[in-house]
């Protein structure tokens, strides 16, 4: 806590704007601008105010973090949401259209069917396709080498 109250009104007006001459000018409005740059570095100096001020910066940083990552977090559920209700509705459909194509065994609903299969499929990722590789991997084991230890 800063005793001073001149210093603690431009204190926390240094945290809000950064701008120390005009912070010092809230704490002393009769106060010119040479002075006021003057005045306002000397009392930046000062450890109480220094820490002061690093403390409530660093309050607002961190609440500034937190928000930016609550609305990420609210957004990216939204998103995820969203997404499964898609592949809900897409799943439905897939079932209606191929319910539709065993009653009836029609040409346009055996297309319907295989276009909603597909927007299924790209929806959840199954048409990507599967890389496979084919090295031949030599499993024998490298040859033993035997030291001789004796100094004959």
């Amino acid at each position: 806590m800063i005793p001073n109250k001149k210093h603690q009104i431009f204190a926390d007006e240094y945290i809000l704007s950064s701008d120390a001459i005009a912070s010092y000018q809230k704490a002393y409005p009769k106060a010119q601008p040479e002075s006021a740059r003057v005045e306002s570095y000397r009392i930046l100096q000062l450890p109480t105010i220094a820490t002061y001020i690093k403390d409530g910066q660093d309050k607002i940083r961190l609440a500034r973090q937190n928000n930016v990552t609550e609305e990420l977090k609210n957004k990216d559920s939204s998103q995820i949401l969203k997404r499964e209700e898609v592949l809900k509705m897409t799943s439905n459909v897939v079932k209606l259209t191929y319910n539709t194509f065993l009653k009836s065994k029609d040409k346009q609903d055996a297309d319907a069917f295989n276009k909603s299969v597909a927007v299924y499929s790209k929806l959840e990722g199954l048409e990507a396709p599967v890389q496979t590789i084919n090295k031949n991997i030599d499993i024998t084991p490298p040859p033993i080498m035997f030291i001789n230890t004796n100094n004959d």
